[in-house]
């Protein structure tokens, strides 16, 4: 079982929007357990987020 840390705002301050997208997936992708709060903000509507299942 793989698990991740929360954001606690880290992804939040991020100003290029692609570029959060970009660390969400990263962080997130193949994650089963997350260890805080996941916050997901300024995601285009059109983003694949099916890596969050």
């Amino acid at each position: 079982m793989r698990e991740c840390a929360g954001t606690e705002n880290k992804l939040s301050t991020l100003s290029d929007l692609e570029q959060q997208y970009r660390t969400l997936r990263k962080y997130y992708e193949n994650c089963e357990v997350v260890m805080g709060n996941l916050e997901i903000t300024s995601i285009d509507r059109s983003r694949d987020l099916t890596f969050l299942r």
